[in-house]
């Protein structure tokens, strides 16, 4: 808005009048409104339902489970993300050093 739009009114009048360009209220009130969609999409959502607790309840795909338990309860806990997260970035760390040492011999090759 700030450069497409409000940016580029000409400034530069000549006539009868003195214009000055500002955003006036209706840009206020399009900001208040557009805070209260994100207060209302909130409030929504952490809103408890009839039978199922809080609304608020999000849950990992059935898959993403499976491979993150690792004592088998069913469960994902905080420490079981964190070793899942370390042995990906440990995947990526070898798999990155793979394709370098890959690199390596091909220009070694050639």
């Amino acid at each position: 808005f700030g450069s497409a739009c409000w940016g580029d009114i000409n400034r530069n009048y000549t006539g009868f009048s003195n214009i000055s360009v500002y955003m006036g209220p209706g840009y206020a009130c399009y900001c208040v409104c557009l805070f209260g969609a994100f207060m209302r999409a909130l409030f929504h959502w952490v809103t408890p339902l009839p039978g199922r607790g809080s609304g608020c309840v999000p849950s990992l795909p059935k898959s993403l489970v499976k491979k993150l338990d690792r004592d088998g309860d069913g469960k994902v806990s905080w420490e079981e993300m964190k070793l899942g997260y370390r042995d990906m970035v440990a995947a990526r760390r070898l798999k990155a050093q793979e394709k370098a040492a890959k690199r390596k011999n091909k220009a070694q090759v050639e």
